[in-house]
């Protein structure tokens, strides 16, 4: 019975149709779309900044500075040393002047003195410029510094108000003054200086009344061509003026 059971059984495998096996799924490749790529932007020259810059106080030290190879300004011996000796009296009053990258726009003089008395690690306070100068205007701003836009001495204050030996120690020798020996007290009469003044002002008229009622005040001639007078009149200086406005008149 189990043989016959195991014959039918072949027999039913035999007829019945053979199970298709499936393939397995294929699995689908994800779309990758094509990225174009980026275009090359083409160089743009740097814009010219405009404006003025702002500047910030920063302590540096010589070391890190850098000097401008064109800058045109120099200094000699004498005047280093004045330069120096202002340091040591009245400290640094003025501070030098360099861009973002330490070059110096203004202070040379003031650098190369400094390293030589101090060394190159001597610290000094900086004005340091928010952008880097282009070339033209570092020449400007020179310029502008020490001529352009620096004003100019009035010579007549300071020979009026200062000591003109000092000046001319202070480095100011070119006033011009005139050398009244040669030119104006050719032909006056000779005289030995006395007496000593114990002092004297400087007085300044705003209107010709003005100088008339000063006049009538000292009792005494004083024009516009009034040089100085003696308070009170000194008796031998009176007679001599009184020669000079003769001898003024005889020549006329």
């Amino acid at each position: 019975m189990a043989g016959k059971a195991a014959v039918a059984k072949k027999k039913a495998q035999k007829k019945a149709p053979p199970v298709a096996q499936r393939a397995p799924a294929r699995q689908r490749s994800p779309v990758v779309e094509a990225v174009p790529p980026i275009a090359a932007v083409p160089a743009q020259p740097a814009a010219e900044a405009t404006g003025a810059p702002s500047w910030a106080t920063q302590t540096v030290q010589l070391r890190d500075l850098l000097p401008w190879s064109r800058n045109p300004r120099k200094i000699n011996a004498q005047q280093s040393a004045r330069l120096l000796d202002s340091f040591e009296e009245f400290g640094q009053v003025e501070v030098l002047a360099i861009g973002p990258n330490r070059e110096v726009y203004n202070g040379h003089q003031r650098l190369k003195v400094l390293a030589e008395k101090h060394g190159l690690d001597y610290a000094v306070e900086a004005r340091v410029c928010s952008r880097e100068l282009s070339e033209k205007e570092r020449e400007k701003l020179t310029i502008y510094l020490h001529k352009g836009a620096a004003g100019e001495f009035d010579l007549e204050m300071l020979l009026q108000e200062f000591n003109p030996a000092e000046l001319n120690d202070w480095g100011m020798p070119d006033l011009n003054i005139p050398d009244v020996a040669a030119t104006e007290w050719t032909g006056m009469p000779e005289f030995d200086g006395s007496p000593k003044s114990c002092g004297q002002v400087v007085v300044r008229f705003d209107t010709d009344e003005g100088m008339a009622q000063f006049a009538a005040l000292v009792q005494q001639p004083v024009t516009k061509e009034t040089v100085s007078i003696w308070f009170p009149p000194h008796e031998r200086f009176a007679e001599s003026a009184e020669q000079w406005s003769e001898d003024d008149d005889d020549e006329s």
